[in-house]
């Protein structure tokens, strides 16, 4: 009102801004202001008010972005405006032009106070917003940095908008799905509409899937992994088919890359059980060597093993792991594939009293009790190794649940080593975890 300090009240905290209401004076609006504007109560309000000669306590851009908001619906005010002048009300946004709405959007204070004005009571508003956007450049503002979480609010609330609007606002995403399920923004605006949109609607994106080319090119996206993830819950039998079928001969390569691991994983957490995913199964259980190592590969085959629990793919994991223990027990990824193994048939026997599970862990034990290099057994070799002693950690935990010979075995062979082991920080761990 005249440009001096007044006590307020912080109604809201955003990242930077605090929407701020003035209690000892009504004249005062509330407003955005910037944190490093405000002072504590502590500061006496009467030196602040001396100070405000020397300090200038006005974001430039800010001002110029509201004046510009002001004069298109003809605000005489907005010539010399103050801090406490520049506040933007629903009212006023109601009656601003479309392409100066959709620059305030862009802004990160502008994009998010609309945000907060997203609701059912605003629906007038919400109609304003939408239109705003799809009578400029809509492209522009959906792979915005800020503006796209506006978009991503507008279409939670889809269902207040009317036919036509919600119709309008899906064109420009169907027409750019590629391009903004790449993008580091639009993805959000994907993600939105597959999330929150009903069943007809959402379909029309995820048959996009079913498109080798596409689905490969989201996959190993950073940004496309997420839009893919997001349709998983979502599948009908005949897209995860499609899936499975596309998948093939991939399963390596995705399975091992940093954003395609995440999708595999998670399409075979949903629908690993099903046996539309033999064949995807099959390819992975082939190809065990080249994910066990792998730091991302590992937890697809976690993935697996957590989907088919059943006895045949656990005995099939099994015979793998024995065969290549020497390999397996000295490297951090296969190390964290095989004792996801041994916690699973852990479960496994502790649910059903399984004894064919109980065998599996003792083909392990033996594996390593029997196996010698160099004058010392390969569960000794293990247990002084950096990552193999987590191995020989995890499957003196499970003593009980494997067979009595077995565990007979290992303890006499960590006993007669017991002088070895205790002269190694790592297999000091062993020792102490058998006390």
């Amino acid at each position: 009102v005249d440009n001096m300090w007044r006590v307020g009240v912080i109604h809201e905290l955003f990242k930077g801004e605090a929407f701020v209401l003035c209690t000892e004076d009504q004249r005062v609006k509330p407003a955005l202001v910037e944190l490093s504007h405000l002072k504590p109560l502590g500061v006496p309000v009467d030196a602040l008010n001396k100070m405000e000669a020397e300090i200038a306590g006005k974001r430039k851009d800010d001002v110029e972005l509201y004046e510009d908001l002001h004069r298109s619906v003809g605000d005489p005010k907005m010539t010399n405006p103050t801090m406490n002048e520049v506040m933007i009300t629903p009212s006023l946004l109601l009656t601003a032009n479309d392409e100066d709405l959709c620059i305030f959007a862009r802004s990160g204070g502008g994009s998010r106070y609309l945000q907060t004005l997203v609701s059912p009571e605003n629906k007038k508003l919400c109609e304003k917003m939408v239109t705003s956007i799809l009578s400029t450049d809509p492209l522009r503002m959906m792979t915005n940095p800020v503006s796209c979480f506006l978009i991503q609010k507008l279409i939670g609330y889809f269902y207040i908008l009317p036919k036509s609007q919600q119709s309008a606002l899906l064109i420009p995403i169907k027409e750019n799905f590629s391009k903004l399920s790449l993008s580091g923004y639009g993805y959000h605006v994907v993600e939105a509409a597959i999330t929150n949109l009903g069943l007809e609607q959402r379909e029309t994106f995820i048959l996009e899937l079913e498109n080798r080319v596409m689905l490969l090119s989201l996959l190993k996206s950073k940004y496309g992994t997420f839009v893919a993830q997001a349709c998983v819950p979502f599948l009908q039998p005949r897209t995860v088919t499609s899936l499975v079928n596309n998948l093939l001969g991939h399963v390596v390569e995705l399975g091992c890359h940093p954003s395609g691991t995440f999708f595999i994983q998670q399409f075979l957490a949903q629908w690993g059980p099903s046996s539309i995913m033999d064949l995807l199964v099959e390819d992975i259980l082939r190809h065990l060597r080249s994910l066990v190592h792998h730091p991302q590969g590992t937890y697809v085959v976690q993935a697996l093993l957590k989907a088919r629990v059943d006895y045949h793919h656990m005995a099939m994991v099994t015979k793998w792991m024995v065969t290549n223990m020497e390999a397996v027990c000295k490297d951090k990824a296969a190390v964290q594939a095989i004792r996801c193994l041994i916690y699973l048939l852990s479960d496994k026997i502790m649910e059903n009293m399984e004894t064919q599970c109980s065998k599996l862990l003792d083909q392990m034990v033996n594996k390593l009790t029997d196996s010698a290099q160099q004058s010392r057994p390969l569960i000794i070799q293990a247990s002084c190794h950096p990552v193999g002693h987590m191995l020989v950690v995890g499957l003196t935990k499970m003593g009980k649940k494997m067979g009595t010979d077995s565990r007979r075995r290992m303890l006499e062979m960590m006993m007669t080593y017991r002088s070895v082991l205790m002269a190694d920080t790592h297999g000091c761990v062993v020792i102490n975890n058998l006390q």
